[in-house]
């Protein structure tokens, strides 16, 4: 029962780390856009397209985060996640964390036990997991209220963004990386540096040509 129970919570943080990982790399992206932008002085003229892209960008963030910390039965959210491990968290134990290390490396496996649990630890505390469902659900608050009056319900104001500031969505995306990568590298180590963003070809090479051709 309890080796079912793992399995389905690993498969579930390996479905989980594709969401976290594309709301990373979507975050990539707009900070090198807004990177070309400031540093050409000749793109510093009014336009339609900065407040487009912004919205854009925060919008689908807002909405990624909101996914993950879903509390409602039954969604496969990274909240009902950590919900169901606090509930549980007494057969995640040292002891099988170290088995899934080379025997070379068990005392990697210790280590890496002790990041995720605390030292010593036998088992893995649920007072961890209680508090991260605390600071997930300090979001909800701020991201909730975005999602259901501005974007939801495309209410006249969506475009001010005073309410939801970038630095504001910044510190969300950097709760939601920190706390997943607690369970990530719990149930997953395999998987450790799978977030970083990664793209086969440099992706600012089409704005090094002109996009309008005149003519």
């Amino acid at each position: 029962m309890a080796l079912d129970q793992l399995n389905r919570w690993t498969k579930w943080v390996q479905e989980l780390n594709d969401e976290v990982a594309t709301l990373l790399e979507s975050r990539h992206l707009y900070r090198g856009m807004q990177s070309i932008i400031e540093s050409n002085p000749r793109l510093d003229r009014p336009s339609a397209f900065y407040p487009w892209f912004a919205r854009n960008y925060a919008v689908t963030q807002v909405i990624a985060i909101r996914r993950l910390i879903d509390k409602k039965r039954g969604v496969r959210s990274l909240y009902r996640l950590i919900w169901e491990i606090k509930r549980g968290a007494r057969i995640i134990t040292r002891d099988d964390y170290r088995l899934l290390f080379p025997v070379r490396l068990r005392e990697d496996g210790d280590a890496a036990f002790d990041r995720v649990a605390g030292a010593r630890a036998s088992s893995f505390p649920s007072a961890i997991a209680r508090r991260d469902l605390e600071a997930l659900e300090k979001l909800s608050d701020a991201i909730g209220a975005f999602v259901n009056k501005k974007v939801a319900h495309l209410a006249p104001d969506r475009e001010k963004l005073a309410l939801l500031r970038l630095s504001q969505l910044d510190g969300a995306i950097d709760t939601i990386e920190r706390i997943f990568l607690r369970y990530q590298e719990m149930l997953c180590p395999g998987l450790l540096g799978s977030l970083e963003p990664s793209f086969p070809h440099d992706w600012r090479r089409i704005f090094m040509l002109p996009w309008i051709v005149r003519g």
